[in-house]
């Protein structure tokens, strides 16, 4: 059936070709055989109609329905806190009770789940568990009401996903079968290790903590924290009530670059070891040296200062251009000025072959030509103008966040940027977007030039909108990264974490650039992944604007890789390292949570229920009666596709031109 055409325009086209198609065989042409006329009349008319009806472009709607019974499912948990405090045989045995019961008219099913959902066992490996994405796998994978219970066979331990507390269900009513122990053990429970995931070399940095110890009452404990294998700290701690949080603040040195393992040791006064936990921060090496330089004092230094100083991975210097010397120029990884050089100025910035950021104020009566631009005055007043986004490529801010940054004054002056010009902003005076340029890059004997071509940025910062704070701080951050980033890592970027632990998801995100920093859509990207015994290799896909590849199944150690460009001509690659850490299942919280099982059953008008009584609760389910559920699915086919339509047209107007050439010949 025809569905969204407006069937009013479908006669008014029909009329129009049989009028074409009259006009011309019966109205103008009086010598024709009247048979053939209307054969030719009935050839126009049909391929010129069909052309209309495509212009329209309808859609044809075919609805497929398929019956699912509806079914009972059984997910049992198989993370690695199962086997520690229940007994698998029996949770087998229930298994294979449930697989055997005589169903009238359900269908029953058994999946397996931790992080994620499977149909079949592969013992107890899960590091984590996910209720929340079994429940959403359900739904996803029947329709509607088509599952009515499920029989959730756990201990309640999860960390991952939502609390069961949060999990909404209209659909299914979940049973829970209860796992595992809930008796209140002497128990340790390290609730987070707090820090930064960068510190820079000889830099201090702060670790919170925060420890609960259950049923430790009148016992001390001793606090160990190692820092690249060194013990740095023993703080004893006294256990004074059953329930007792401890929490505090500890100072650290990074004093060794690269990924360095931040362990925490909690002993007893034999110095048995109760509870550990491992974390990783990342030391780098150096930081980059940014000088700040200005003729005269404006305000856009400050606002660029107090921008790069929430970066610890810079070192700036503000100094006026009187102040300026060779020596100090050199040192720099970048030089950002706002104003205009003069010409010693320029002499300088070429000869020490760092990159500049230029921000050029107003001006008046200037012409300057030199290696790098081309700007000469035109003494008018300066234009307010906003930013257009021209190439999304280059600075990874969201699109709806600049439009509303307020408007800069762009230069009175007549500018051009020499070398390999890369424009991303454009100035945009309202509504109106232009191609004037607005922020721009450039590549010159191979130093690097950005220029933003308008002041005012201080406006940027100047916000009680502390979300417009965070998109400057984030430009001036993006721009000097740009521009101090090593040329090879600027066209082959890497992401990922630097700590992940063992079977959790490993992803890496890359990007890579050409020569002229667009994204190459058909790099060909290989990662190989080694530690000291194996070594494997992946082949990253390209999707949403970046290449991808997910990894699982590591083994815990220290890795290190390479991800590799093989584009032809053009072979790039990037290094880095990554450590797996183990899960020690000993230290693991094993309290079985009932009370937020039963809670979940309760929301559900579920049952909760031990596993000698699944029986019985198998029973009740099987006395009622339950529909079979029909899902339509609508399928909708463009007229477009039909391409058997497009031939019929051709084959239509070659039979009429063939009748026109042998009777008219024409």
């Amino acid at each position: 059936m025809f569905t969204q055409i407006h069937f009013l325009w479908l006669l008014p086209l029909l009329l129009l070709a049989g009028f074409i198609s009259y006009l011309l065989y019966f109205y103008k042409n009086k010598s024709l055989n009247p048979k053939v006329k209307i054969v030719l009349f009935c050839l126009r008319f049909l391929y010129l109609s069909l052309i209309g009806v495509i212009l329209l472009q309808p859609f044809f709607i075919s609805h497929k329905s398929t019956e699912y019974p509806s079914r009972v499912i059984l997910a049992v948990d198989v993370s690695k806190s199962i086997p520690l405090k229940s007994d698998t045989n029996i949770i087998l045995k229930k298994i294979k009770e449930f697989s055997s019961y005589d169903w009238k008219n359900l269908k029953s099913e058994i999946m397996y789940f931790g992080e994620n959902t499977s149909d079949t066992f592969d013992g107890y490996q899960q590091s984590f568990t996910n209720i929340q994405q079994l429940v959403q796998h359900i739904q996803q994978s029947y329709p509607a009401y088509s599952v009515p219970h499920i029989v959730l066979m756990s201990d309640g331990i999860i960390n991952s996903g939502n609390e069961l507390k949060y999990i909404q269900t209209d659909e299914n009513k979940i049973h829970t079968i209860l796992l595992g122990d809930s008796t209140l053990y002497p128990q340790i429970k390290i609730n987070a290790v707090y820090h930064n995931k960068t510190a820079y070399l000889n830099n201090e940095f702060t670790l919170g903590y925060e420890i609960n110890f259950q049923k430790f009452k009148g016992q001390n404990t001793v606090l160990k924290w190692y820092f690249s294998d060194t013990i740095q700290q023993q703080k004893q701690a006294e256990i004074r009530l059953d329930k007792q949080l401890i929490s505090g603040d500890l100072v650290l040195k990074a004093k060794k670059s690269g990924l360095q393992k931040i362990s925490l040791e909690i002993v007893n006064q034999k110095g048995k070891l109760l509870q550990k936990q491992e974390s990783f921060i990342k030391v780098i090496d150096n930081k980059k040296n940014i000088i700040v330089v200005y003729n005269s004092p404006h305000p856009d230094v400050a606002a660029i200062q107090s921008a790069l100083e929430n970066f610890k991975n810079y070192s700036v210097k503000i100094c006026a251009t009187e102040g300026l010397k060779m020596d100090e120029l050199i040192k720099q990884n970048l030089i950002i000025f706002v104003g205009i050089p003069n010409a010693e100025t320029w002499k300088m910035i070429e000869k020490s072959k760092t990159n500049l950021l230029l921000f050029p104020t107003q001006v008046t009566n200037v012409n300057l030509q030199n290696t790098f631009v081309n700007i000469q005055s035109n003494n008018k007043k300066s234009d307010e103008v906003f930013v257009s986004n021209a190439n999304q490529s280059y600075l990874k801010l969201d699109n709806s966040s600049i439009v509303k940054l307020p408007p800069v004054y762009k230069l009175n002056a007549n500018y051009n940027l020499k070398g390999d010009k890369i424009t991303v902003w454009n100035c945009r005076y309202g509504n109106v977007e232009t191609d004037k340029p607005l922020l721009q890059f450039s590549t010159v004997n191979q130093q690097k030039i950005g220029v933003f071509w308008a002041s005012g940025i201080w406006r940027w910062n100047l916000t009680a909108d502390e979300e417009q704070k965070k998109v400057f701080q984030s430009w001036i951050n993006q721009l000097t990264a740009y521009l101090t980033v090593d040329k090879q890592n600027e066209r082959l970027q890497v992401q990922h974490k630097d700590w992940y632990y063992e079977n959790e998801k490993i992803l890496f995100n890359a990007w890579s650039y050409f020569k002229n920093l667009e994204l190459n859509k058909e790099a060909e990207l290989e990662l190989t992944i080694q530690n000291k015994k194996n070594k494997n290799s992946y082949k990253l896909y390209f999707q949403q604007n970046k290449y991808v590849v997910p990894i699982q199944n590591l083994s815990a150690g220290e890795y290190t890789y390479k991800l590799q460009s093989n584009y032809p001509k053009d072979t790039l690659s990037v290094k880095g390292k990554f450590v797996v850490s183990e899960q020690n299942i000993e230290f693991m919280d094993t309290q079985a949570k009932w009370k937020d099982l039963q809670l979940l059953s309760s929301k559900t008008l579920g049952k909760s229920i031990l596993p000698e009584k699944l029986f019985e609760l198998l029973n009740e389910i099987n006395e009622s009666e339950y529909p079979i559920i029909e899902s339509t699915v609508e399928k909708k086919i463009s007229i477009l596709d039909y391409y058997i339509l497009f031939l019929i047209i051709i084959v239509l107007w070659f039979a009429e031109w063939l009748i026109r050439k042998f009777y008219l010949s024409i």
